[in-house]
């Protein structure tokens, strides 16, 4: 008997607890869906004036409209090229090296004579025939 009586209560408890917190539930969802509906009335109000604006140049067939070849690739953006070399092979004394780094002893930096543009490069590569990313002078790294 105490079984059910516990049971009882317990169930009790829980119709109260659920009877407290059903109107915030309730409000919640009337809150979504007010917001969910104003959306909606905006995209009504654009698919509106997309139909009305595709009427009027249906009615009037003289105005030019644009037409995209589907075969046609879509233009790319444009960006500026980065300068072309100056010369293939590289001429004698376009750089300057400079001090290195005693905190990085892998890396070297040298300077373009054209621009005095300041470039570090590992030391693994020197030899390597580069460009300078500033001007485009070709040149070799020391």
């Amino acid at each position: 008997m105490e079984f059910f009586t516990l049971l009882i209560i317990c169930a009790l408890i829980f119709m109260g607890v659920l009877a407290f917190l059903m109107p915030f539930f309730v409000y919640r969802i009337e809150a979504n869906t007010s917001v969910a509906m104003k959306e909606l009335k905006k995209i009504n109000e654009k698919l509106a004036w997309m139909i009305d604006r595709t009427n009027q140049q249906i009615a009037q067939p003289n105005q030019p409209v644009e037409k995209k070849n589907q075969s046609d690739p879509p233009p790319k953006p444009s960006r500026p090229q980065p300068p072309k070399p100056t010369s293939v092979k590289p001429e004698a004394g376009p750089v300057t090296l400079l001090p290195d780094d005693p905190k990085n002893p892998t890396i070297a930096k040298v300077r373009c004579n054209a621009c005095k543009h300041v470039m570090p490069y590992a030391k693994r590569l020197s030899g390597k025939d580069v460009t300078c990313r500033s001007c485009g002078q070709a040149f070799q790294l020391p």
